[in-house]
């Protein structure tokens, strides 16, 4: 779409600027993207690109941390009380964890009761279980050298949605070195009606989307 606009604003002599009211909390959150790198190479003399900030200013859906070599922490996430929406793929949650560096690390989801889902540096699992379908991605981002981790929790069999109660996100560090992350919880859908998903240690500071506002 922006070679398009490109290609007219060249064949009409004229500048152009470009409208994105998108974005997302998913991703790097340092240009990085594919998203970004598109506009990086669409802007220059006489084009220019605004994107949606997004509606998450004021969000608790980011936290922070860091883990020592060898050691682990827990990030917990509650699900609230809520009605399923009912059929399959309605009610669901994903979070992304992005690491300085790429050091091994491992990712194991424990869900409210007890059922656990575990994925090593360099591939991902997903599995049903009774308190829903778990996915795990553990994977280095090709763009800037990063370990990302990505879990989605969701109902991918209608009788099976993502159990009410307390979720753990149990990261370890198996490598020498400490290692500083950022993690969003990017994106949550369960119920019927609006059901607030609560972040341990969350904070607002780095809830903008994950593009730039404007692109020059």
């Amino acid at each position: 779409a922006l070679t398009y606009a490109q290609e007219k604003a060249t064949a009409f002599g004229k500048s152009v600027v470009v409208n994105m009211s998108l974005g997302s909390n998913a991703g790097p959150h340092d240009g990085t993207d594919a998203k970004s790198q598109a506009i990086d190479t669409f802007t220059g003399s006489g084009r220019i690109v605004v994107v949606s900030a997004g509606n998450s200013g004021d969000d608790l859906i980011h936290t922070m941390g860091g883990v020592g070599a060898g050691n682990s922490v827990e990030i917990t996430f509650t699900v609230p009380d809520y009605t399923p929406a009912g059929d399959v793929n309605n009610d669901d949650l994903s979070i992304d964890i992005w690491f300085d560096g790429n050091n091994d690390m491992t990712a194991q989801v424990i869900s409210p009761n007890g059922y656990s889902v575990s994925q090593t540096s360099g591939g991902w699992v997903e599995n049903s279980t009774n308190d829903g379908t778990v996915k795990i991605e553990n994977y280095v981002f090709l763009s800037n050298s990063d370990r990302y981790i990505r879990v989605n929790i969701w109902d991918d069999i209608a009788i099976l949605p993502p159990a009410e109660g307390i979720w753990k996100l149990k990261l370890t560090n198996n490598s020498g070195a400490n290692v500083n992350y950022h993690g969003w919880l990017f994106d949550q859908s369960i119920g019927t009606a609006p059901s607030i998903i609560s972040l341990s240690n969350s904070d607002s500071h780095y809830t903008l989307s994950n593009l730039s506002l404007i692109h020059i």
